[in-house]
């Protein structure tokens, strides 16, 4: 696989921030399934976020947005 394939992950205080929304809205987002998210690490792991899976968040939000206001 080539490196340009490899997405670069966030972490939830990133993506917040990216979001302009605290870290507890992030989560409840998460909980109600609406962005993908992955869990590194051993048990429950450390909740990260692919580029690729914000930017289509964000996307599929704007449109929302968009519509609600024509």
């Amino acid at each position: 696989m080539p490196l340009s394939a490899i997405s670069k992950f966030l972490t939830e205080r990133e993506v917040a921030t990216l979001l302009r929304i605290a870290p507890s809205s992030l989560r409840a987002i998460r909980a109600r399934q609406e962005i993908t998210f992955h869990r590194i690490g051993r048990d429950r792991g450390r909740v990260v976020y692919s580029e690729a899976d914000v930017q289509r968040f964000i996307e599929r939000h704007r449109r929302v947005a968009a519509a609600e206001a024509a």
